[in-house]
């Protein structure tokens, strides 16, 4: 039982990261789209959650 529970803990952290980080790489990404002016903020707000999403892929997989 406490194995389960350890893999819903995980998994529930898990959720919630990918959920975080991926919500600030989606608002980067619209601002990016819908004002070219401002693309310089964009890649700037993007850049830290596209690194973390793609670290807790990489964790994922491996």
């Amino acid at each position: 039982m406490i194995a389960v529970g350890l893999v819903f803990t995980v998994l529930a952290g898990l959720t919630l990261a990918l959920t975080g980080t991926g919500s600030m790489l989606a608002a980067a990404l619209v601002l990016f789209v819908s004002s070219p002016d401002k693309r310089r903020a964009a890649v700037t707000q993007g850049f830290l959650p596209l690194l973390s999403v793609a670290a807790i892929v990489i964790g994922l997989l491996v």
